[in-house]
């Protein structure tokens, strides 16, 4: 695995996840309560971009292919969902140990993870239309 293909592979979760520590640390999550659900919903997005670059280095050497293609829908939103609930995880985490406050509620949570899985599963699709048509 070249440096080029480990940058595409990274560029996207770390665009998502400097975007959210700058909001957190300029308070922007608590001046626009709903900036939280863009968020979740490009984590999702971020995760499948670089799951599809992974998958497409695995299948470019021959040691993975998915010809079907819900079958191909149904693997990046597993690595969304995946993703999505190890990252509400950590929010547990920080909160029950650190102290923080980033799970205000069980809706919250539910909300979270079906962004995820819903930004996961919307960029997965135009990106399974967009190679089909190729």
């Amino acid at each position: 695995m070249n440096s080029a293909l480990l940058i595409k592979i990274v560029w996207a979760p770390a665009l998502v996840l400097i975007l959210h520590v700058i909001a957190t640390v300029t308070g922007f999550y608590e001046a626009l309560w709903w900036m939280d659900i863009p968020a979740h919903f490009l984590g999702g997005c971020a995760i499948v971009i670089s799951t599809s670059y992974v998958l497409d280095y695995f299948h470019g050497k021959g040691q993975f292919s998915v010809n079907w293609i819900p079958l191909n829908i149904l693997i990046l939103l597993a690595f969304a969902g995946m993703a999505a609930a190890a990252w509400e995880v950590l929010e547990f985490g920080l909160d029950r140990y650190l102290g923080t406050s980033t799970q205000v509620s069980l809706l919250d949570t539910i909300k979270d993870l079906c962004m995820g899985i819903s930004g996961g599963g919307l960029t997965a699709i135009i990106l399974i239309i967009k190679k089909q048509l190729k």
